[in-house]
């Protein structure tokens, strides 16, 4: 029986018109295994640029607009803003008509498309990511020196309510 993971990532290659990648699915379908038994893991997966692993991002968001999985967004980190503005670029044409441009959220320093998280597909850097998981929005860094306060249970909110890659 094919996992709920492995199915979505087929759905997702079969949309997109992309070969489906052996390890990625197994990897997915071992996930699931842990996953189904009380709804908790994590999947560290480490294969080259290039290989795919975008897809599961984009399998993952087309699975929180069923609206029936356990996450309401996805939340994609990488480690530069240069690749962040690649992979926007990248998503709108490889799923052009097939995503809501306005659920697209670029979110780093230098570009305010989701401050708060709460697109349907955050693409974001580490340290953003990490300013908003420890109770300093990156948005408001000004605003916690003056006033000494920002909003930070909405972004956290947020990430506990997506799937984070």
């Amino acid at each position: 029986m094919q996992s709920h993971f492995s199915e979505l990532y087929q759905r997702t290659c079969n949309a997109l018109g992309y070969k489906e990648r052996s390890f990625l699915k197994i990897a997915l379908q071992r996930y699931d295994e842990v996953y189904s038994k009380d709804g908790k893991g994590v999947l560290i997966l480490s294969a080259p640029t290039g290989y795919g692993k975008s897809l599961i991002s984009y399998a993952l968001y087309f699975g929180c607009l069923d609206g029936d999985k356990p996450w309401a967004r996805v939340i994609h980190v990488l480690p530069m803003t240069s690749i962040i503005q690649d992979f926007v670029e990248n998503i709108k044409k490889k799923l052009n008509g097939k995503i809501d441009e306005r659920h697209i959220g670029e979110q780093h320093h230098g570009s305010p498309g989701s401050p708060f998280f709460a697109k349907r597909f955050v693409v974001t850097t580490l340290d953003t990511f990490s300013l908003n998981f420890f109770k300093l929005p990156a948005v408001e860094v000004a605003k916690q020196q003056k006033y000494h306060t920002s909003h930070f249970e909405f972004p956290r909110a947020m990430i506990y309510s997506a799937a984070v890659v």
